[in-house]
């Protein structure tokens, strides 16, 4: 009877092995996260489009294009070496040359000095697609004495060209300046078509081409100022105190 006691601890034992096997769900477990990691293997992927900073490159040498652009047209633009161009003023006309044939006048003041100089004329332009450039033509005139003629060929950019004044076609004082634009079109000749034909002067590359600055000594020569790129001549005067209109 008193070796039958030992035997009831014995169960017990076999009781709490009994859910071990439970344990084997936390390994299962692991298994779903596995697929997850996996999942997010492809992540670097998208890093691995690295070839597109490729396209880098092509902006590093786009760059440099339109700088070398900007100096061809500055070259190409720039007056002659020592000489000042002098823009002209604004005028009721305009810079637009419009139809088949346009013109606009300008009132230049020259100096006594500056007349005795060779001075030369530039013109800078853009004309439309639709002119016809074997017939079309941009004449100077000073002092309604033809100066010089050239073909209108400025479809895509702004161009330039310099005329030759003849000596004694620039007096002292004011002189009359006119462009005029003979303009065909290149494959219509109707009367609606006359309206695509134009060309704009560009008042910023538009001007006598002075030798040498020569300033202005006397009040009447205050005309022969150069005006800036847009025409204006802006002018501050200093005057005593007290001083109005009518004592001026």
């Amino acid at each position: 009877m008193a070796e039958a006691a030992p035997r009831e601890p014995a169960a017990p034992q076999s009781v709490l092995h009994a859910p071990a096997p439970a344990q084997s769900f936390t390994p299962a477990s692991p298994a779903i996260p596995a697929p997850a990691s996996a999942a997010f293997a492809p992540s670097p992927r998208p890093a691995a489009s690295a070839p597109l900073p490729s396209p880098a490159p092509a902006t590093v040498y786009a760059q440099p294009a339109p700088q070398m652009a900007a100096q061809a047209a500055a070259v190409s633009v720039a007056p002659a070496t020592g000489s000042t161009l002098r823009h002209l003023t604004n005028n009721i006309q305009g810079f637009r040359l419009a139809g088949e044939i346009a013109s606009s006048e300008w009132p230049v003041y020259v100096t006594d000095d500056q007349a005795r100089l060779p001075i030369k004329f530039q013109v800078g332009y853009l004309s439309a697609i639709s002119v016809m450039p074997e017939a079309s033509y941009l004449t100077l005139s000073i002092n309604d004495v033809v100066v010089g003629r050239a073909n209108i060929r400025a479809t895509h950019s702004v161009k330039t060209f310099t005329f030759d004044i003849p000596p004694n076609a620039l007096q002292a004082g004011f002189n009359s300046i006119r462009l005029t634009a003979e303009q065909r079109h290149r494959v219509d000749c109707s009367l609606q078509a006359t309206y695509e034909l134009w060309t704009q002067i560009d008042p910023s590359q538009t001007g006598l081409l002075i030798p040498r600055s020569t300033p202005v000594s006397r009040l009447s020569d205050l005309p022969a100022l150069s005006p800036d790129a847009q025409g204006a001549l802006p002018i501050r005067a200093v005057v005593p105190g007290r001083t109005n209109l009518a004592n001026v």
